[in-house]
């Protein structure tokens, strides 16, 4: 988690929801374009590296 955050991007309000020994989940939130999202990611993990990954960006209406 703190490989994926140190990343130059602008992370509002990171929450790490999961982490066992084959994935990884967490949420945080993005501005773009003058809109808010949160965005939520999985990292599954094979053979000690990630091998599969998803997100989901939700824009948040004020």
């Amino acid at each position: 988690m703190k490989k994926e955050f140190g990343k130059n991007i602008n992370v509002i309000d990171p929450q790490f929801l999961y982490e066992d020994n084959h994935m990884m989940n967490y949420s945080y939130k993005i501005s773009a374009n003058g809109k808010n999202y949160k965005v939520i990611q999985v990292q599954m993990y094979k053979d000690a590296k990630i091998w599969a990954e998803m997100s989901n960006a939700v824009e948040i209406k004020n």
